[in-house]
């Protein structure tokens, strides 16, 4: 579970894969919103749910979490054209 955040018309920039600590849930939308606003392409992730059980359908603790789950946002961001792949 993931929000993509990045302007209109951005030349390819490095990318940013946001993730939230200990918290759980989605990284802060204004600090996601703010470095697209910079330019840089933000892709804030989701790893596990959130004191609230958000979002659904994530672990529900930061217990073995499979890497494999953050390299398909990290290459998801690396596909998009607003990002470049090998910055």
């Amino acid at each position: 579970m993931g929000r993509f955040y990045t302007l209109p018309g951005t030349r390819s920039r490095p990318g940013v894969l946001m993730l939230n600590g200990s918290d759980g849930g989605l990284p802060a939308e204004k600090d996601a919103r703010d470095l697209a606003a910079s330019g840089y392409p933000t892709l804030a992730l989701a790893y596990f749910q959130d004191w609230s059980g958000r979002p659904a359908g994530l672990p529900s603790s930061l217990n073995e979490i499979p890497l494999e789950y953050l390299l398909r946002g990290w290459t998801g961001c690396e596909r998009d054209a607003r990002s470049g792949p090998s910055r």
